[in-house]
């Protein structure tokens, strides 16, 4: 079954990678290695590093990041509006994280989004978190998940169509997977065109297709 799950990437993570520290490799991996329709920053986040860069007068390092976010890949920016912004304000009174962790919670509890920080505080208010290193499955919570292929089957106004082969990010333990944005379409536009045939089954394999 395909389940899709966006991730809500923290600041620290962004920065770790914009400033080239400790866990910079392990964040670029995880970045490579997962569709950018997934990843999500929030307006705080991206207001946050443009202050921090500026100060370090990182002028054009910060302008390439906003390219490689929106015009190179397809990162999508949330934010809260003013009444939600207030529900921040009260979390924070109910926790112990700071308004930074706090905006990323609420907004994840809006969107329903996997956040990948590496801060610890989430952890102490039993809030799940990921790390760039040790993706965990978002469906089993113990494997985790690495691009793979695929079989998955689509029902359509009763016409069914097998794609094989399909690229997803795969789940080790339990098998489960989702796919981005980019392959959900693809896979539409195909299933499209073989119930224009008027066909009742198909099976559609990706690999020989390319």
């Amino acid at each position: 079954m395909a389940e899709k799950v966006e991730f809500l990437v923290d600041t620290n993570i962004w920065l770790e990678r914009l400033l080239n520290q400790e866990r910079s490799l392990e964040v670029k991996e995880f970045l490579d290695n997962s569709p950018s329709e997934l990843i999500i920053i929030s307006d705080f986040s991206l207001h946050s590093i443009g202050v921090i860069m500026s100060n370090l007068k990182k002028f054009e390092q910060y302008s390439i990041f906003i390219d490689d976010l929106f015009n190179h890949g397809n990162v999508t920016q949330l934010a809260l509006d003013a009444k939600e912004t207030k529900e921040v304000m009260n979390y924070i009174e109910k926790s112990n994280l700071d308004f930074d962790d706090s905006y990323q919670f609420c907004l994840s509890e809006k969107y329903s989004l996997e956040i990948v920080s590496f801060d610890q505080d989430f952890i102490k208010n039993d809030i799940q978190v990921y790390s760039p290193k040790n993706m965990e499955c978002p469906i089993c919570k113990t494997g985790t998940t690495k691009e793979g292929l695929v079989t998955f089957t689509l029902e359509r106004d009763n016409v069914i169509i097998v794609f094989k082969n399909v690229p997803a990010m795969v789940c080790e333990n339990c098998g489960d997977f989702y796919l981005t944005t980019e392959t959900t379409n693809m896979l539409l536009e195909k299933a499209s065109k073989t119930l224009e045939k008027g066909v009742e089954f198909e099976i559609i394999n990706l690999k020989s297709a390319a």
